[in-house]
């Protein structure tokens, strides 16, 4: 990857995701494929083109946090935990190190299911 925009296309191994990802890289994108499963993403960056890899190569760790139900003005502030309490597990995830899981949902408890 060089200078150009870098865009991360979860789902991109197959379906809408792939469609966006080939559009993207037609563009001048460098593309980060999202996938569920390593070889599959890895399929889908060789067939999106030379600027494409599979997010797995790169090193890059994703994992989702859920906040709770948040007093924030989404909601007109009727959630029930604060913006202090629901950044706890974000800031947790972001903190890990280069040996730290990727792949995960989870909230301050720990593991959620997909």
């Amino acid at each position: 990857m060089h200078n150009n925009p870098v865009a991360l296309v979860t789902g991109a191994n197959k379906g809408i995701g792939l469609q966006i990802a080939k559009d993207l890289a037609a563009h001048g994108f460098s593309v980060l494929v999202g996938s569920r499963n390593v070889e599959h993403g890895e399929t889908a960056a060789k067939s999106i083109g030379t600027d494409a890899r599979a997010l797995e190569s790169t090193g890059i760790r994703v994992n989702a946090a859920c906040p709770g139900f948040t007093a924030t003005d989404l909601n007109n502030f009727q959630g029930t935990r604060t913006v202090q309490q629901a950044a706890r597990e974000p800031v947790r995830l972001a903190l890990l190190d280069a040996n730290g899981p990727t792949g995960t949902f989870s909230n301050e408890d720990g593991p959620l299911p997909w």
